[in-house]
């Protein structure tokens, strides 16, 4: 089986989902610059409003810390979506792994998200907010399964199953497109190609079906950490 390295898989230039999950590639609008320069995949000819629009597979490059690429996706995903992002995505691996510590850690930034910034808003916004994406009327760690799949779905609403012409392999494939980054990310999250690190909230595209983590210092770094909490509440307990 291949190791994984220590260095974060966000670096890698991968432009294909990941051969553990699904062949299925996530399409994004090509930037003018990509376009200018000739860096893209395709054509959306499957798109009759706007035919023949450049397309590019939405791969690490986009997830690069740093680049122009990571800041317009950063961009279009300000404020609370980041967080939920983040959040959403890390309950449901926490929920599938059936770990308290971690699901209580995702609920706790899930609801901080949610929450309002103004103290002075009205408690009913905020009642709002929460219900918008965390319905069920008793709350606990059960709820995942119930609310988690339509809170995504949410999401991903404006994604499209297609078919479009590869210019590079020359070849008809299926494919998913997306009108927006944030779309684009949960696509990819939803597929598995890309998870969000309970260790430092980094988006990475794993290695391995069952990578946690974006990397092996990082996996250490939150063992360790939850290893004292742990320790801490074993002590007050006695």
């Amino acid at each position: 089986m291949k190791t994984r390295a220590s260095t974060k898989t966000v670096t890698r230039n991968r432009t294909v989902t990941s051969r553990y999950t699904t062949p299925l590639p996530v399409l994004v609008k090509a930037t003018l610059g990509q376009v200018k320069s000739g860096n893209y995949d395709g054509l959306a000819n499957f798109d009759q409003k706007k035919p023949l629009t450049p397309v590019k597979v939405f791969g690490a490059e986009y997830l690069r810390e740093g680049s122009e690429l990571n800041k317009a996706v950063r961009k279009s995903m300000l404020g609370r979506n980041w967080n939920l992002f983040l959040a959403a995505n890390q309950l449901r691996d926490a929920h599938e792994k059936g770990d308290s510590y971690e699901i209580d850690a995702a609920n706790q930034k899930l609801f901080a998200a949610l929450l309002p910034k103004n103290p002075a808003q009205e408690h009913a916004a905020m009642v709002s907010r929460i219900a918008q994406f965390w319905l069920h009327p008793t709350w606990s760690s059960r709820t995942a399964p119930v609310n988690l799949p339509p809170a995504m779905a949410h999401e991903m609403e404006a994604a499209w199953l297609v078919l479009w012409w590869n210019s590079r392999r020359k070849q008809f494939l299926p494919a998913i497109f997306c009108p927006d980054y944030k779309t684009a990310m949960y696509v990819r999250a939803v597929l598995r190609d890309l998870r969000a690190c309970p260790g430092c909230d980094t988006p990475f595209i794993p290695d391995r079906l069952d990578q946690q983590y974006c990397s092996t210092r990082c996996s250490d770094r939150h063992r360790t950490r939850k290893c004292r909490h742990l320790a801490k509440l074993r002590a007050k307990a006695h």
